[in-house]
């Protein structure tokens, strides 16, 4: 670590952030020139004196260009400020010598009544709200654990308010003492309730998760010290990402009580597996398969029961082969929900992504390594090959936006694009693609 970045590199580097970035987008880059300036040991007998006296406060550092300032607190043994603001500024704050709690207040009242204010220690407030909203019981330990580190490091910016908006879309009954909800038009609005959600954090999770997988690596500042499975890392952030949007994925299609079963399958190779030997499989399972009972099913997916200790992958975006019990066809489904019930069971909910599922032959063009074994998604979201897009299964890792694929299926080639990576897993990539030619 650099000890020797002065005063004048911090607010040259900071001049320089908010004249390429601006605010509200320059102070995380400026945080991190302050964590460098802190690391400084003469930082203060430089500016103050030495020894180092204990002021109130003083202004160190001042850039005329921004109107940025510099401000030294120092108190010869704890104590406590009263709740405040600081008006129209933007401030970072950075600790040299021993920690401060701080703890961030949202103000429920209209500022009608001088010298009063309804607060309420947003925070603490938020942290278990926001929790409650993202299928918490659907996560085994070590992925709540992550879960609860993410929602603490981004509760600062959670929002809360009188009235439901852009990115506020939950809410509590404070006077009820009921559970949180999510908002849906028509709900009255009465005094009791206060609206809450993760504000802009929630457009942040797609480009944070990007950007773990791209560069291998999990940010310093995300809270998440001794965690080292980055793809699980990345689960979790879109675990998280698909609960807290305003309209959460939903059903399409009505679904109808049932007392029917289906065999099942995880992972990719098992479901690549089973297509392969579809033709010739007998109808009692086999040890990699299990029987689950069945509550309810639709053209789009099936609510499955299955005993809490039982089956501990199942986890929210794992892929499974599906087959009804007294059938030999299997479809391809994605765990999309996952809750605790009473009597020690589990209820798994699964969306089918396209009946008629079929093992294809794929190609990287200009690329030396042997065919792939994949999985072709035909009706999934409606498309087929015929209509000029499809969707693919593929091994993960397996998808690259910039390689074309040669695809062999229906007795014909075919040339495809890539267009986008919809989905990934643990051990799979479910990517769109279009396509580009036919032949033969």
């Amino acid at each position: 670590m650099d000890t020797t970045y002065s005063l004048d590199q911090f607010l040259a580097d900071t001049r320089a952030t908010i004249k390429t970035k601006g605010i509200p987008a320059g102070p995380p880059e400026i945080r991190d020139h302050l964590e460098r300036l802190l690391h400084n040991p003469d930082l203060l007998k430089k500016h103050l004196g030495d020894p180092v006296p204990y002021v109130e406060r003083a202004t160190i550092g001042h850039d005329p260009e921004t109107d940025v300032h510099v401000l030294v607190h120092g108190r010869p043994k704890a104590s406590k400020s009263s709740v405040h603001d600081h008006g129209p500024c933007w401030v970072v704050y950075g600790n040299y010598r021993n920690p401060t709690r701080m703890r961030r207040w949202r103000r429920l009242d209209d500022g009608s009544r001088p010298g009063h204010a309804d607060l309420t220690l947003q925070r603490e407030f938020l942290k278990p709200l926001m929790l409650a909203m993202s299928a918490a019981d659907s996560l085994p330990p070590r992925d709540l654990d992550i879960a609860e580190r993410i929602i603490a490091h981004y509760a600062e910016r959670f929002e809360l308010q009188r009235h439901p908006g852009k990115g506020c879309h939950f809410f509590i009954d404070i006077d009820a003492g009921s559970a949180p909800a999510r908002y849906l038009p028509g709900t009255r609005v009465r005094p009791g309730l206060r609206f809450f959600g993760p504000g802009e954090v929630v457009a942040e999770l797609e480009a944070l998760s990007s950007s773990i997988a791209t560069e291998e690596a999990i940010p310093r500042g995300l809270s998440l010290e001794g965690v080292s499975d980055i793809e699980q890392v990345v689960e979790v952030l879109g675990h998280l990402g698909r609960y807290w949007w305003a309209r959460r994925p939903g059903r399409t299609e009505e679904r109808k009580r049932t007392l029917a079963q289906i065999a099942v399958v995880h992972g990719y190779q098992q479901i690549v597996d089973k297509l392969s030997e579809e033709a010739t499989v007998d109808l009692s399972l086999d040890e990699s398969e299990e029987l689950w009972q069945v509550e309810n099913e639709s053209e789009g997916g099936y609510g499955a029961v299955r005993p809490m200790g039982a089956s501990e992958w199942v986890r929210v975006g794992t892929v499974l082969g599906v087959r009804a019990a007294d059938s030999r066809i299997w479809a391809v489904g994605i765990v999309r929900r996952l809750a605790a019930r009473e009597e020690n069971q589990r209820y798994v909910g699964i969306q089918l992504l396209g009946r008629g599922a079929r093992i294809v032959t794929l190609r990287r063009l200009g690329d030396a390594q042997p065919a792939m074994t994949t999985v072709l998604l035909p009706s999934h979201v409606g498309e087929s090959v015929s209509q000029g897009e499809v969707t693919l299964l593929l091994p993960d890792g397996g998808f690259s936006s910039q390689s074309a694929l040669a695809m062999q299926a229906y007795g014909r080639d075919y040339l495809l694009e890539p267009r986008m990576l919809l989905e990934t897993g643990e051990d799979y990539d479910m990517a769109y693609y279009r396509v580009a030619q036919a032949a033969g």
